[in-house]
């Protein structure tokens, strides 16, 4: 078995060289055998300082996030004091990235040296955590609490070479960054420089008013929430300042314990595992593929605008067709409009949008996306016309290039037949606009070719968006759950419940909207919805309640928001309970939110049994980032776990024995439960 560390001697200077692939993690074997190598490096008469270095060119990326617990943080903030307080000069040689705990032991060094590719930052944020082996103590005694907040706070890590990253290291080299921190350290012993602990240095503690200021800014814009631990970072970057260091450390570390012990960690470390696996698509083993230069994009209408936009946001070269002339400028004039409102936001300059609209063409007949590496047909018109497109594009476009038709009910092992490359056709499904949304379900048809997959997940990844594998199925993963939960609310409002209230009760369980809210928002026309049984949607909107864009659905719309409730609707609801003849029933919140999640967890094993995903967790990643669920819960799968299968099949019991024949448990329940099975871990 290979070495985690590495050690080897260059004349006076021990090298310690982290290898744990792929990325370094600071398990607990990896901070145990660092101490060890520290301890021999001390006991070596020959050596007078160390540097500590990753392999294969990465310091390391931090905790390993599957098995992130309390320990982990005591763990790595032992191997902190031990490098902070060891009798030698240390010397910390940074490449890659050094994101968390790896931060923590750059910092932990007495002097710090960094490849000027190599970027640093504290990601814990996006798992509910806050840096947990020193980091909220050392990094603003180097850099000040401005820095140190925006770090720790937005999760975002920087570049070396950016000034506010920059203040942490003594030189950023250009190459050969082991030889050079090793002759760095040479020159530290030689000029008798000493250790240098961090825990000693004042620069960014010595202008209180700055880091009360910064303290001020931070609270203001990242403002308390009880899932997040803005409040807890905030709180121990201040008392870096007002307690001492030792004591400093074990506020953190307190807080650190108690975040990591929180229920919502469990759903944001789970979804934080599952976007890493289910971006390992079985396709990418087939090898590299050609890369996409120019991208297609049929159709102009919120579909096409929004991938248009995501592409040339992120480089490529776009081509927009739209039949018709009017049509196509106007589709052509909201691409420009929201490039606009990229450089008006900040996230765009205006020489870079002029660079990027330099690289937008258009035409007005299929010809022009001829030379398209990858083309999304996003027309948005019914099978039969989209059959065409497919039948026409088999003549037009080149050899190799990705033929995707967009939408949650796209045939796409149909259209691959109307072409003579069913293996260039496959599909995706953006659950909103593609430049707005992060994530994205990627349909692999029957003959879809692996690539075909590897092209399209290139376009993706670039575009960083979090795809999710599936075969074709009406509703794909997304709208087969929601609209489950849906059902569920519907039956629930057959016996009694207020519509706006069942909303009211699942917000606040966490969902970005209620199952009403969301369908209105769909359009409650949608095929989908009765497809899967949404049929009280589908009669309200026989009665040309058809949902947001009309005005009128489950709410009355105005100027785009729900103002009230159709006038209608009592008399409609009234017939339909009438019709259906179940005894009354009063539903609490927590029977309102047991019953949805039942019911999509229901959806989503059914899901798994067909095969249409390979994953619990794939569902679970295709809620979170395209269907409101709440990340910090880790997805409907995950959630049901948390719950307890047993009750969730006993939920889903009940509602059968009520009336709701689709709510009948899947038998997959049966089997995990037999066999000590699990949705999630």
């Amino acid at each position: 078995m290979a070495e985690t560390v590495g050690y080897s001697v260059d004349e006076n200077v021990a090298v310690l060289k982290v290898s744990e692939p792929p990325n370094n993690a600071l398990t607990s074997d990896v901070c145990a055998a660092l101490i060890v190598a520290l301890q021999r490096a001390g006991a070596a008469p020959e050596v007078q300082a160390v540097v500590i270095i990753g392999a294969s060119g990465v310091f390391s990326a931090g905790y390993p996030i599957g098995t992130l617990s309390a320990k982990s943080a005591s763990d790595a903030a032992s191997l902190c004091i031990s490098i902070e307080t060891f009798a030698l000069p240390v010397v910390a040689a940074a490449s890659g990235v050094a994101l968390g705990a790896g931060l923590d032991v750059v910092l932990a060094c007495h002097y710090r040296l960094a490849d000027a590719q190599a970027k640093i930052g504290f990601p814990e944020v996006g798992l509910g955590l806050m840096s947990g082996a020193g980091g909220t103590q050392r990094a603003p005694r180097l850099a000040g609490a401005d820095v140190a907040l925006e770090m720790m706070l937005t999760g975002v890590a920087m570049s070396v070479t950016d000034a506010r990253a920059r203040v942490f290291f003594d030189y950023v080299v250009k190459s050969n960054l082991e030889e050079v921190a090793v002759e760095f350290a040479k020159s530290v012993v030689a000029e008798g420089l000493g250790v240098r602990p961090t825990a000693a240095r004042r620069e960014g503690l010595a202008d209180s008013a700055a880091f009360d200021a910064a303290l001020s800014k931070w609270r203001a814009r990242a403002p308390e929430h009880a899932k997040s631990a803005n409040q807890d970072i905030l709180d121990s970057v201040e008392a870096c300042r007002l307690l001492p260091f030792d004591a400093g450390l074990a506020f953190e570390a307190e807080r650190f314990k108690a975040r990591v012990e929180a229920p919502e960690f469990l759903g944001l470390r789970h979804i934080a595992v599952a976007e890493r696996r289910a971006a390992h698509f079985p396709e990418l083993a087939s090898g590299a593929v050609e890369p996409v230069k120019l991208v297609g994009v049929i159709g102009l209408g919120a579909v096409g605008v929004g991938f248009a936009v995501a592409a040339l946001m992120v480089g490529f070269d776009v081509v927009c067709v739209e039949r018709g002339r009017q049509a196509l400028e106007s589709g052509m004039e909201r691409i420009r409009l929201l490039l606009d409102k990229a450089v008006g936001d900040g996230r765009l300059s205006a020489k870079k949008r002029d660079r990027i609209e330099a690289s937008l063409f258009s035409g007005d007949d299929l010809v022009a996306v001829a030379e398209a590496d990858f083309v999304l047909e996003a027309s948005g018109q019914n099978p039969e016309v989209e059959r065409q497109i497919f039948a026409q594009l088999d003549g037009v476009s080149k050899e190799g290039a990705v033929l995707a038709a967009h939408g949650p009910l796209a045939d796409v092992d149909a259209l691959a037949l109307e072409t003579g490359c069913p293996e260039e056709v496959m599909g995706l499904y953006f659950p909103t606009a593609a430049h707005l949304s992060p994530g994205v379900e990627v349909v692999v048809g029957v003959k879809t070719s692996d690539a075909t997959v590897v092209r399209a997940l290139s376009v993706l990844k670039t575009m960083n968006k979090a795809p999710v594998r599936v075969t074709p199925h009406v509703g794909l993963i997304g709208h087969t759950v929601s609209t489950a939960a849906l059902r569920a609310a519907e039956q629930m409002v057959l016996r009694g419940a207020v519509p706006q209230d069942v909303d009211r009760a699942i917000r606040e369980w966490g969902m970005s909207l209620g199952p009403f809210e969301a369908a209105d928002l769909a359009g409650l026309e949608a095929p989908w919805l009765q497809a899967n049984g949404a049929t009280l949607s589908v009669a309200l909107a026989r009665r040309m309640c058809t949902g947001r864009a009309s005005g009128r659905g489950w709410y009355q719309y105005e100027d785009n928001r729900a103002q009230s409730v159709p006038a209608e609707l009592d008399s409609f609801l009234h017939q339909q309970r009438s019709e259906a003849a179940r005894d009354p029933k009063t539903f609490s919140d927590t029977q309102i939110q047991t019953r949805c999640l039942a019911a999509m967890a229901n959806a989503g094993v059914g899901l798994l049994r067909k095969g249409v995903v390979a994953s619990p967790a794939d569902i679970d990643v295709a809620m979170v980032h395209g269907f409101g669920f709440p990340r910090w819960r880790g997805g409907p799968m995950m959630a049901a776990q948390q719950a307890g299968l047993v009750r969730v099949r006993a939920t889903l019991r009940a509602m059968k024995a009520e009336g709701d024949s689709q709510s009948a448990p899947d038998p997959v329940f049966d089997h995990l439960i037999k066999n000590g099975g699990q949705l999630a871990r």
